[in-house]
């Protein structure tokens, strides 16, 4: 897409969140939260405080392992694959993507275990990882669990309305400090998690099915159309320099755009699915289900 031209097909919003990885990031995030706190949630409201948190220090004990031991096992793999040549043509490929994710073999057989650990240690220092590169994320969603672990272990026995306007608190903080890629998303999953857990708010929802079915629709629309905010250049098409426009007046100054936008996307969009009965029967179906627990698993290691 250039200035001039009119966008691909694939560069329209919301069709190109399928083609788009950050408000995946932020969904994975989400679910992390929603996920590690929902059993935790439960036994709280049931007044099993103490089992709670026996859980909950179960969970953050085994959490590191869960992380460090794929990516250990994945970045080892590559590394023989490098050593071996296996990335030769990958390197002169033209997609600067496959290239820049294409490491040569290293130099000589004691530097190749050099390299092997050194990005064993750096994959959680700085999220660098020459042999595999998507483990950037890993970093920030282990961090994420803990945060979640931590407020769990904070209010265990805080009544839940109370607990939710902590949430709400901490969700504020974290927009305003500019964690956008963990931290509101991490207490939005909680926050959901709680409301799933509600009686009365689902009561509340189900006594006004008309609002509660055009309101999760739009809420669906409204998240799909935030996540499609592009990476680079929202000035070439109009939808997306109008959300430039807006985010002055939403987002705290001088943070990233191309983060906040899919994260609230991702946030919205998971209130709609959460509310619309249809949607939650076509994300059930068997090829989606086993799509969400192969990807879920494969990033983060939470689905347990």
């Amino acid at each position: 897409m250039s200035e001039k031209l009119p966008p691909t097909f694939f560069q329209l919003p919301i069709i190109r969140c399928l083609v788009m990885g950050r408000a995946s990031v932020a969904e994975f995030a989400l679910l992390a939260g929603y996920v590690n706190s929902l059993s935790t949630l439960k036994k709280a409201r049931a007044g099993n405080a103490d089992a709670a948190l026996q859980g909950v220090a179960k969970s953050a004990f085994r959490r590191t392992g869960r992380f460090v031991t794929p990516a250990v096992i994945a970045t080892t793999i590559s590394w023989l694959l490098c050593q071996f040549g296996a990335y030769r043509i990958a390197n002169i490929s033209s997609s600067d993507w496959i290239r820049d994710t294409s490491p040569g073999p290293s130099s000589s057989f004691p530097m190749a275990f050099y390299d092997l650990f050194k990005n064993l240690g750096t994959t959680w220092l700085n999220g660098a990882n020459e042999y595999d590169r998507i483990q950037w994320t890993l970093t920030f969603l282990l961090k994420g669990s803990m945060m979640t672990y931590l407020t769990l272990f904070a209010t265990i026995y805080v009544k839940p309305k109370w607990r939710m306007l902590i949430c709400m608190g901490l969700y504020y903080f974290k927009w305003k400090s500019g964690d956008s890629l963990v931290g509101f998303n991490v207490f939005c999953g909680i926050l959901l998690a709680e409301i799933s857990l509600d009686r009365d708010i689902q009561e509340l929802v189900d006594r006004h099915p008309y609002l509660k079915m055009v309101g999760s629709a739009c809420c669906i629309i409204l998240g799909l159309f935030f996540c499609s905010y592009p990476e680079n250049k929202p000035e070439w098409a109009r939808w997306s320099d109008f959300l430039t426009r807006m985010g002055h007046y939403m987002f705290p100054a001088g943070v990233e755009y191309a983060r906040y936008y899919p994260g609230l996307g991702s946030n919205i969009l998971t209130v709609g699915v959460m509310f619309n009965e249809t949607a939650k029967k076509l994300l059930s179906q068997r090829i989606f289900l086993f799509w969400a627990k192969t990807a879920f698993r494969s990033i983060s290691s939470t689905l347990h």
